[in-house]
């Protein structure tokens, strides 16, 4: 008789199934700003952490600009619109601040 545990199998992968993995260079970033560029080319999305100072004065720091095709930030748009409405069906609607009113 053996001790040996029989070795657990990885399910195949099925036919059209996207595998996620993540690269050496793999960042999560946070961020509360955000300022959108644009050329007939591309879209930039540029995405920083602004600090509100106790003088009155913010500070912009930036942490990662990401480029794209139209297209591509087209079918992103697409996607996040998707997921902020199932994201609101389960944790209820997400408010703005109207900027006009922020000191």
């Amino acid at each position: 008789m053996s001790n040996e545990q029989p070795k657990e199998q990885e399910e195949p992968i099925k036919k059209n199934q996207t595998v996620i993995t993540n690269s050496d260079n793999h960042l999560t970033l946070y961020v509360n700003h955000s300022l959108l560029g644009m050329s007939p080319w591309d879209i930039q999305m540029m995405f920083s952490i602004l600090e509100a100072g106790m003088s009155g004065n913010s500070q912009v720091n930036q942490v990662a600009t990401i480029v794209m095709s139209p297209q591509h930030a087209k079918a992103f748009h697409q996607a996040l619109t998707k997921n902020l409405e199932v994201y609101e069906k389960e944790f209820g609607v997400i408010t703005v601040p109207d900027p006009s009113k922020l000191k």
